[in-house]
């Protein structure tokens, strides 16, 4: 009799449904991704001696290797202008995009806490990628004095910054959403992500100014790249006026393909994020 009254009670429960993506509405969601972005970022640097600065290690090590192996031993791009300050710009943004992806993909990683505290789903992958915005940040404040320093002359353009970093984000969102919800069903999202954003770093003009890209696999790369488009055009409006932007020489098809692509994976991102909302709590 036992048996018989359980089964009802076990079929109840596979039914009831988890937590909805958004919970119950935008302001405890953005709640929610605040207090666990701020505790996150202070959970990151504690009990490290340098802290912070150790994000902004990361990148300017990379920057000057990367700048040394370039100009001084292969002896490229040191006719191109500014060529330090739009490389070191360029790893800025990048990291960026890999490391709020890269912390956005496994953010569904507390299914169970997200199925007993009832929290909005998106919250857990919006925090993440809001901790790393923050850090992001100040990075690129120091970035700016280093262009400054450098000799680049501040136009107006300048105040065309926030839309590449808005930009950015929107694309990292669509991104975190889709890989997350893949990483659901498929922990092998994972292990190939580090793969995937080592060849979106070299098929993104960061090393290679977009004038000087080598023709064959490489521009091919990144004439399907959404991150290309953004890139090019922030060297533009923030390092060299006189730089060849993304639409420059280039037909209508093939400038739109990658800003489609992008738009294609946001939109994928937010269904596929939304469907799997549900019943992630379950499945991890």
């Amino acid at each position: 009799m036992s048996a018989v009254g359980a089964r009802p009670a076990a079929q109840i429960e596979r039914r009831l449904p988890g937590p909805s993506a958004l919970g119950e509405g935008w302001r405890r969601t953005w709640e929610v991704v605040r207090l666990n972005a701020v505790a996150d970022f202070q959970q990151r640097y504690a009990g490290s001696t340098l802290g912070y600065l150790w994000t902004l290690i990361r990148p300017i090590t990379l920057f000057g290797i990367l700048y040394v192996v370039i100009t001084q031993i292969f002896a490229r791009f040191t006719d191109i202008p500014f060529y330090g300050s739009m490389l070191l710009f360029n790893i800025m943004l990048f990291t960026f995009f890999s490391e709020a992806v890269s912390g956005g993909l496994r953010s569904l990683g507390t299914g169970q806490l997200i199925r007993k505290a009832e929290l909005p789903v998106i919250a857990m992958p919006l925090s993440t990628i809001l901790s790393t915005t923050i850090t992001f940040g100040t990075n690129m404040l120091v970035v700016v004095l280093w262009i400054l320093i450098a000799g680049v002359e501040p136009t107006a353009t300048w105040l065309l910054l926030p839309v590449v970093v808005l930009l950015l984000v929107v694309l990292t969102i669509g991104s975190s959403l889709l890989l997350s919800a893949l990483w659901v069903r498929h922990r092998d999202v994972t292990q190939a992500w580090p793969s995937i954003s080592r060849l979106l770093f070299y098929a993104t003009p960061i090393l290679f100014p977009l004038e000087v890209v080598p023709e064959g696999v490489l521009e091919d790369l990144q004439s399907v790249n959404p991150l290309a488009p953004i890139i090019a055009e922030a060297r533009v409006w923030i390092i060299d006026p006189s730089a060849p932007g993304w639409f420059a020489d280039r037909g209508t098809f093939a400038a739109l393909l990658p800003i489609a692509i992008g738009i294609g994976i946001c939109v994928a991102g937010v269904l596929a994020f939304n469907r799997r909302a549900r019943t992630a709590g379950e499945e991890i």
